[in-house]
């Protein structure tokens, strides 16, 4: 992995744009996507080059493009899913998935079973990213409610 580069951080702004397009994201939402998805590549590159490792880096990218996806859907009034999704599309390990998928057809099972067991990480750190995220602002949403209550 490389570390952090402009034109790194544009194509994953690009690449999660184009998706929200594609998935029917609302126009007025279709900026903030591509904010979302640049900065789960922002904070995964970062990571990276600081040598936390690919699946801890990954969960910190999808950790903080969720939490500017419940932002962005409290504010915008939306659902952070539309953000969610988006955001996380330059973390998704297409390659690594590719991978295996190579390495089970060409016979090297052992090889296909770590990039499998790699790709199964990655999927969970992500997914783990989303759901603490999202945990974490109700949670507090509700701490507050609770405190003005009494």
């Amino acid at each position: 992995m490389t570390g952090l580069t402009a034109a790194g951080v544009l194509a994953s702004f690009l690449s999660t744009l184009s998706y929200a397009v594609l998935s029917g994201v609302p126009l007025r939402a279709l900026f903030p996507a591509g904010l979302g998805g640049a900065l789960a590549w922002t904070v995964y590159s970062i990571g990276s080059a600081a040598g936390i490792g690919p699946v801890a880096s990954t969960f910190a990218g999808a950790l903080s493009s969720a939490f500017l996806a419940e932002g962005l859907a409290r504010r915008m009034r939306m659902p952070a899913t539309l953000f969610q999704l988006s955001g996380i599309i330059p973390l998704v390990p297409g390659t690594t998935a590719f991978a295996t998928m190579r390495d089970f057809v060409t016979g090297d099972y052992q090889r296909g079973l770590a990039d499998g067991t790699m790709t199964g990480f990655l999927a969970g750190a992500i997914a783990a990213g989303l759901v603490f995220a999202g945990t974490a602002v109700r949670g507090l949403g509700r701490r507050a409610r609770d405190r003005q209550a009494h």
